[in-house]
């Protein structure tokens, strides 16, 4: 499971990526049907030598923290899916977009799964306690509706901004598996291949 430092807001994401990109904040571009949109951030990286698209930037949309329900997180993605075919100003059209701080945990999967924190080995006699392992976050986000639909925006170039123990703040994007973009630790990832571009059709 990953954890989001201060509930993944601007001020407190922003800064930590700063040194790796140049960061542009409330940006204003136009929709296809000529609706005036803003995003939160426009992402550029500061060097993009290793980026397989080298004019590469990245749109991040952040999740205020007051949003909780199944509403909240539909408007989000709706937003998101707007924003890869909005054209931003200085930045144009098709950018891959990310929301911050990513897919609500739904907690029904528990008792779906029957998971809990420990289990009890029956030995017969007095039993025992045994403590259960963690789930890593691709587990956890799999057991939820979550899994479904972010493959489903994967194709549609919107990812998520996540924090993990491991690898720090995280571009990530699903289809066919976890597929970290870039992150804190270890930088360019698989952005060293994969172009961030938006599929149309069957393409």
């Amino acid at each position: 499971m990953t954890s989001t430092p201060d509930g993944g807001l601007p001020d407190q994401v922003l800064p930590c990526l700063e040194p790796h990109f140049h960061v542009h904040r409330e940006v204003t571009g136009r929709h296809p049907l000529g609706k005036r949109l803003r995003i939160d951030a426009i992402l550029v990286p500061r060097d993009s030598s290793q980026w397989a698209r080298p004019d590469i930037a990245l749109g991040v949309e952040f999740k205020r923290d007051t949003a909780t329900g199944r509403k909240d997180s539909s408007k989000v993605i709706r937003q998101c899916m707007d924003y890869t075919i909005t054209d931003w100003k200085n930045f144009g059209a098709g950018l891959p977009i990310f929301f911050c701080p990513g897919f609500d945990v739904i907690q029904a999967w528990r008792e779906a799964k029957g998971w809990t924190p420990y289990s009890t080995a029956d030995d017969g006699f007095l039993g025992r306690t045994v403590a259960n392992q963690p789930l890593t976050h691709q587990q956890w986000h799999r057991a939820g509706m979550g899994y479904a639909i972010s493959g489903i925006l994967g194709q549609h170039n919107v990812g998520e901004l996540i924090y993990t123990e491991r690898d720090g703040w995280s571009f990530i994007k699903h289809g066919g598996g976890f597929h970290v973009q870039w992150c804190e630790r270890r930088g360019v990832c698989e952005a060293k291949r994969n172009q961030n571009k938006r599929t149309v059709g069957s393409g």
